[in-house]
């Protein structure tokens, strides 16, 4: 018969407990990486504003000194010089206030394009002369790639990925570690029921280490286990006192008496029925009353018997079966009689 194999309570809340815990960090680490994202995105944004900006103060003071064909050499100069060095402008644009181009980068760094991601303006503006408002000649048009915020995105993704990992990590080791010393403390204390429970009264546990809960249920199982075993050594003592009266009678009986248990076995014979039986009690403890025969081999006792068996208890305890037996020519009178506990448990005959 193949055993059932199944998770006990205790390890289904366990495993409850890691999924929730689980599902709890993957949130939360979720929840952080793109709240964190944002902020990146927000700042990176600012940047490029900054960096429109900048670009279109500088162009507004070229546009002041130079003509217009030095003005587009000198903003496709500095503009050439900007996008060699950095790698987060994919693109500059320069237009007038119609939207005509007056520069664009696209043409000069065309694989840099396809790379944007972010997308900025700010406008071109002229001092006048005093008391006459700025003019606004036109915009300055920046494409981000991201490739910074990307890196950073990526690391901070990466660390806390590690971080949340490690932290589940150590979670898990630690309710392993506590599952095992409970589970172990646990076990201890069910070997020592097995124990007790198999008559061994005075078994004692002993967990080193043990703390808290734990070790009051050990000690008031140990206290329990001697309390036991003093009560059993009481009790036996009694039972035997008891046994050593109750032989002593039978023994002194004048009329022959054969005490048998449920299963038919002879526990005790006393000195009477030795006589007229003619037997050696040492030889007849523990065989079957059934088996017993005179010189003859005739069985005297074993009809008797299975009608005593057959015939139901609470008749015989009211009329207990009363025979003649002959045993090697002599004629003996004999009485089977149930016997009983005091909770009425069948014991066997006599």
């Amino acid at each position: 018969m193949k055993r059932k194999i199944g998770l006990s309570t205790q390890n289904k809340l366990i495993l409850t407990g890691l999924v929730i815990s689980t599902g709890l960090i993957i949130f939360i680490a979720f929840f952080s990486i793109i709240n964190i994202q944002e902020k990146l995105d927000a700042s990176y944004t600012e940047f490029g504003k900054m960096m429109s900006k900048t670009l279109a103060v500088e162009s507004s003071e070229i546009a002041k000194d130079y003509g217009e064909y030095d003005i587009y050499e000198k903003i496709r100069k500095n503009t050439k010089s900007l996008l060699s060095t950095n790698k987060d402008i994919s693109y500059i644009e320069f237009k007038t206030n119609d939207g005509e181009i007056i520069y664009s980068s696209k043409n000069d760094f065309p694989k840099q394009v396809t790379k944007t991601r972010i997308t900025v303006s700010s406008p071109m503006v002229i001092e006048n002369s005093p008391g006459e408002n700025p003019s606004v000649i036109g915009s300055a048009i920046v494409g981000l790639s991201g490739h910074t915020i990307q890196n950073i995105s990526k690391t901070t993704r990466n660390s806390m990925l590690i971080v949340f990992t490690v932290a589940w990590v150590v979670f898990s080791i630690s309710v392993l570690i506590n599952t095992i010393l409970i589970t172990r403390e646990l076990h201890a204390l069910q070997m020592g029921v097995r124990n007790i429970s198999g008559g061994q009264f005075g078994y004692k546990i002993d967990i080193k280490g043990v703390s808290g809960e734990i070790k009051e249920l050990v000690d008031a199982f140990n206290d329990m286990s001697s309390r036991l075993h003093i009560y059993e050594q009481q009790n036996i003592e009694q039972l035997t006192l008891e046994r050593n009266k109750f032989e002593a009678v039978l023994m002194s009986i004048v009329n022959g008496v054969v005490v048998c248990d449920k299963f038919d076995s002879v526990v005790l014979i006393n000195n009477a029925a030795k006589k007229m039986l003619e037997i050696d009690p040492k030889l007849m403890i523990n065989t079957k009353i059934q088996q017993y025969c005179d010189s003859d081999g005739k069985l005297c006792f074993k009809d008797k018997i299975e009608q005593f068996k057959d015939t139901p208890l609470d008749v015989m305890e009211k009329k207990p079966l009363e025979f003649n037996v002959e045993i090697d020519k002599k004629i003996l009178k004999a009485v089977i009689s149930p016997m009983f506990s005091k909770n009425q448990d069948y014991l066997g005959y006599i």
